[in-house]
């Protein structure tokens, strides 16, 4: 019967449960040992209740088995401690070092941006089904989330100018410092904040979000990007199509309809590694 009810959970979890047995503890005493209710844990192991990761860190942590092997559902034993960084804060960070936006990964993962914020931002609890989904899609490798370099800081960028989401081109500031803002950030070459102006990109990106772009890495189709034309103005926008000489830029909000710009008219297009969006008064 044992057997048969674990054939039916998840690896990972049927490896947290076979790992805490090999380790000789009782479920009462992984518990006590890891400040939990025992009924909470029966309830983990069954897959009644979806464990966060924190939960699953803690309990690695005590049965001394390495995290991320417990999420390939093949537990190995060996020394670890939990990292001093919030998990949101740490796939936040995996997200922003890959260069993908918090829209893509959240369309990815198959969650709204709202969630997805809301986990990055610790208010919201990250659950290992969630992380899983979002590993894959930022194809980065479970261990790297479970063991963070040693030291990774915050970044107060500069935010230089304002990228249009709306009807009219707004230009970027000659060098003028129009606010700050800090960002995790570990990327490696010139990074661009600019804030946005319009709606065009609502709901990922509304009127006073901070995006950062970096003109070292080359855009890709269907994701966003801030185009700088020849005259000064930044637009932000998705990157649709690029032939025959024309970029074909869309909106999110439905209400815009594609814009297309002669290639000759654009500077530079570079892509969106993430947004901020700043507390609203």
């Amino acid at each position: 019967m044992i057997a048969e009810t674990l054939a039916h959970l998840p690896p990972w979890l049927r490896a947290l449960k076979t790992v805490r047995r090999m380790r000789g503890y009782t479920l009462t005493g992984a518990a006590e040992e890891a400040g939990i209710s025992a009924s909470l844990l029966s309830r983990v192991e069954r897959g009644e209740r979806e464990p966060d990761i924190s939960l699953v860190e803690r309990l690695c942590e005590l049965y001394e088995a390495l995290p991320w092997t417990i999420l390939t559902g093949m537990p190995e034993p060996g020394e670890w401690r939990r990292p001093n960084e919030p998990p949101g804060f740490r796939l936040r960070r995996l997200r922003l070092t890959r260069g993908m936006a918090s829209c893509e990964l959240a369309k990815q993962a198959g969650c709204s941006p709202v969630k997805l914020s809301l986990v990055e931002h610790g208010k919201r609890r990250l659950t290992v089904r969630f992380l899983v989904r979002c590993l894959d899609a930022l194809e980065a490798p479970p261990a790297e989330f479970f063991t963070p370099p040693a030291s990774v800081h915050l970044v107060d960028f500069s935010v230089t100018g304002a990228a249009a989401a709306g009807e009219s081109g707004v230009g970027i500031a000659g060098g003028d410092i129009i606010g700050n803002a800090l960002l995790p950030i570990e990327r490696k070459g010139p990074v661009l904040a600019l804030e946005i102006v319009g709606d065009s990109m609502s709901p990922y990106y509304i009127e006073g979000d901070v995006v950062f772009c970096s003109p070292g890495i080359e855009p890709r189709s269907g994701r966003p990007v801030v185009a700088k034309l020849k005259d000064g103005t930044a637009l932000c926008k998705l990157l649709l199509d690029r032939k025959d000489g024309v970029v074909v830029l869309g909106s999110y909000n439905s209400a815009y309809e594609p814009l297309e710009v002669e290639a000759e008219e654009i500077e530079a297009i570079w892509p969106v590694l993430g947004s901020y969006r700043r507390e609203r008064r």
